[in-house]
């Protein structure tokens, strides 16, 4: 497996990470033994701490009510949360089988398609950064 690994003073959150290797993991699930059980939807943390968000959520809501015993993800809450918690300049990584909508306030900087087996669903990583785009259109709209 290869991992990239990350500078030791770097806060990275794992909303949907029980079993991750690295950073703050957080997870509905108490099983999967994450640092915090919580809930993606309504993340416990103030406004940009993290440098990093890692978000791999289940596929679908069948694969979320099959592993977790939830209902129906609401992308809409947790991709919001997301950024809500990511500092500026901040990276959103987020893993799905599907191309996904972009986040608030974050510009897409690459898109890549991992195959990991045979047979196997591929999925894509959307690695987004959050910056003040939003802020600068209203600056250039109203000067």
């Amino acid at each position: 497996m290869l991992s990239l690994g990350a500078p030791r003073d770097m806060r990275i959150l794992h909303p949907f990470g029980g079993k991750a290797e690295y950073g703050l993991r957080l997870d509905i699930r108490a099983d999967t033994g994450p640092d915090i059980i919580g809930d993606a939807h309504a993340l416990p943390f103030r406004d940009e701490i993290f440098d990093v968000v890692v978000l791999d959520p289940p596929y679908s809501d069948d694969h979320s009510k099959e592993l977790y015993g939830t209902g129906q993800l609401h992308f809409k809450k947790y991709i919001n949360e997301a950024a809500r918690v990511l500092k500026l300049g901040g990276f959103l990584v987020m893993y799905h089988s599907l191309s996904m909508p972009g986040a608030p306030s974050c510009r897409l900087r690459i898109r890549l398609l991992v195959e990991t087996r045979v047979n196997h669903l591929a999925r894509i990583v959307h690695i987004r950064q959050k910056d003040n785009t939003k802020q600068l259109e209203l600056i250039k709209t109203t000067f």
